[in-house]
This record gives C-alpha cells, structure tokens and sequence, in this order.
C-alpha cells in the first residue's frame, strides 16, 4: 500500500511539473511574441517619422504589412477626389508590370479591392484559385496581381 501511494504522489508530482512547464512554456511564447510586436511598431514609427510625402508613407506601410503578414501581395489605393475611381499610392509584391502605378481603377468595374471599397469590409481570399474563381477578369489578364486578404 504504501509503494502504491509513493508511486501515486510521484505521478501527480510529474502531472504538475508538466502543467507548469507548458504554462511557463505558453506565458514565454506569448512575452515573445509581444516582444515582436513591440520591435514591428517601434520600427514603423521610426520609418514614418521619416516619411516626407504620402508615398513615403505607403511605402513604408505596404512593405511593412507585407513582411508581418507574410502576404504574396499589398496594395495601397486612395479614392480620387471625384469620387469614382482608385488611385494606386503605394504596392509590393506585384510582377513587373501587374500595376501602373498612373492608372486609375474605376470603382464601378468588379475587383477585389474596389469591392472593398464599395462594400466597406474586407476582401478575403485564401488562393490564387479563389480569386480566379471570384474575379476571372484578373485571371484573364494574365498578370501577377497577387492573392490573400484584401
């Protein structure tokens, strides 16, 4: 009897010892992962204290969403002041000649980012596929226009 209760005591004392390791575990990845954030948002404050023009600011913005999200693709656009266009202000991720950068994308015409714009919400996409699906106009053209959330 008492090899068994020594045994039981030693058990539940590992079973603890092992859920206070996987706490310690968690509260450290989390410290860390707050600590990331941290760096990111000091990083990016410290590059748009630096901006001069709206495009240093896209720039900066774009590249930034682009690493901390992992994204194939970002985009940066203004509605014009007439209300019924996109003016593109900053992009990374794109092929050579997907985006011109002088083009003005009628809000009218069916893409993921002016059904943003029009709906007020978010584009998500999880694939290439989908947005194929979705927009088969951007397939059609045959350009790296990226793919993910919008």
């Amino acid at each position: 009897m008492a090899l068994a209760e020594e045994l039981a005591r030693r058990f539940a004392l590992a079973i603890e010892n092992e859920r206070l390791y996987d706490a310690e575990r968690l509260a450290r990845e989390a410290a860390e992962a707050a600590a990331q954030r941290t760096m990111r948002l000091l990083t990016i404050s410290a590059a748009l204290g630096e901006a001069l023009t709206p495009g240093d600011v896209a720039d900066i913005v774009v590249q930034q969403v682009y690493d901390a999200m992992q994204a194939s693709a970002v985009l940066i656009s203004l509605v014009a002041e007439e209300g019924d266009a996109l003016r593109m202000i900053g992009a990374v991720g794109y092929g050579q000649g997907a985006i011109n950068p002088e083009a003005r994308l009628p809000l009218h015409l069916p893409s993921p980012v002016s059904d943003a714009v029009r709906n007020e919400e978010p584009i998500l996409l999880a694939s290439r596929a989908e947005r194929s699906e979705r927009y088969p106009q951007l397939a059609a053209l045959g350009g790296d226009f990226g793919g993910g959330a919008l």
